[in-house]
């Protein structure tokens, strides 16, 4: 049986707690359950850097914990700069987290 959507944003949330820095505006995660596939896109307010991939990849193993491991194929976790407007951010299949920002 596949996860469902609310066990997902559990889990992130879940992976996410003491992990939450200043710089992370949102999490948002793009999942197929008919190719086993999920990922987690970390938007940060400055250019990624190698610490924030390692902590990126630290947060997908947290969640990854979660889950048998027959539930995902492939698992990968991405960190993307951007500036534009919380309303612009591409929540792909949904946030698990999004920073209150300024409108």
């Amino acid at each position: 049986m596949s996860p469902l959507r609310t066990d997902i944003l559990l889990a992130i949330q879940n992976a996410l707690l003491g992990e939450v820095e200043q710089h992370l505006r949102a999490v948002a995660f793009d999942y197929s359950a008919s190719i086993k596939y999920i990922k987690l896109y970390f938007y940060l307010d400055r250019m990624p850097n190698e610490e924030d991939e390692e902590w990126a990849t630290n947060v997908m193993t947290e969640f990854l914990a979660s889950f048998s491991f027959k539930d995902f194929d492939t698992a990968q976790a991405e960190c993307l700069f951007s500036n534009s407007k919380n309303n612009m951010l591409n929540p792909f299949s949904g946030f698990a987290f999004l920073r209150k920002e300024a409108a």
